[in-house]
């Protein structure tokens, strides 16, 4: 559909612009004494398809724009006998947390995915081949965690490459997995990441543990949200700043680790997670050359 060509941001532009004539004709009609009122209903419908394209946008299990690692139900895609969870992190690398997460997972022979910052990657690049070398997966979440939905095509495919540029620079390894900053993202997004031969990966259980609300929230949210399947969001580093500590994280995990070892849980890498099989198979990559 045509729909599925235009950026959220100009798909809003547009329900705004229709909304401000629709309520303008309404009052123009009730001023007339001929209140109708379809401009108003449809006003109003309008203001409801930008809600709904809005909140698919930011709601992480939303498979609305495209299939995302995250949305599938895990039981109907595999039995119960096997019960993975993957554990993530985002925005870093970013000492001396990132090291300290990466002895807590070596202690316990866990792996995990780190989604890093291009820019953090390229100011430690000895954290990334040590992340690396414990044979953790490494994702991309972009250069500098720009909000994707608010930049053009052109600077989001320059968000994109430049991070798998420099994790590849420095593993050897291209990166196979986006997560755009706050999980936002629209059908563009999605394609984007398809013609990198890329799959988004959202997450099912989050802490906030961004806001360094206690280590014991901390656990409390994670070990409440976690069911077979689930993908655990959690932070080495500050997609802001860089600057906000990380240690109440760090100190949770020291417990999320073993209490969920303890219930039966088998610790692996976000593609390592059984999904439907079409998500397996290799995309072409396109020529984005014109993108604007």
């Amino acid at each position: 559909m045509w729909i599925w060509d235009i950026r959220l941001s100009s798909l809003l532009a547009v329900i705004n612009t229709a909304v401000v004539l629709l309520l303008l004709a309404d009052y123009y009609a009730v001023w007339r004494h001929r209140p109708r009122r379809l401009p108003f209903y449809l006003a109003l419908l309008l203001i409801g398809a930008g809600g709904v394209a809005v909140g698919n946008a930011l709601w992480p299990a939303s498979g609305f724009y495209g299939q995302v690692y995250g949305e599938s139900d895990f039981q109907s895609v595999s039995g119960s006998q096997f019960r993975p969870v993957a554990i993530t992190f985002d925005d870093g690398p970013s000492p001396p947390y990132t090291t300290e997460l990466l002895a807590v997972l070596r202690a316990y022979h866990v792996p995990a995915t780190f989604f890093l910052v291009g820019e953090k990657a390229a100011r430690y690049p000895q954290l990334v081949r040590e992340i690396h070398g414990d044979g953790h997966e490494i994702g991309n979440h972009t250069w500098d965690h720009r909000d994707l939905l608010q930049i053009s095509r052109v600077e989001a495919w320059q968000e994109i490459d430049r991070t798998n540029e420099i994790i590849q620079n420095l593993t050897g390894v291209r990166p196979q997995l986006l997560r755009p900053p706050h999980g936002f993202r629209d059908r563009t997004i999605i394609d984007m990441a398809g013609q990198r031969g890329m799959r988004v990966a959202e997450w099912t259980v989050m802490a906030r543990d961004w806001q360094n609300p206690g280590v014991d929230v901390i656990v409390d949210r994670i070990l409440s949200g976690v069911s077979p399947g689930a993908i655990i969001l959690l932070h080495d580093g500050d997609g802001r700043d860089g600057v906000t500590p990380r240690r109440q994280t760090v100190e949770a995990v020291k417990r999320i680790i073993p209490a969920l070892l303890a219930q039966g849980y088998t610790f692996v890498r976000v593609s390592e997670i059984p999904w439907p099989m079409d998500w397996r198979q290799p995309v072409e990559e396109e020529d984005h050359s014109r993108d604007n």
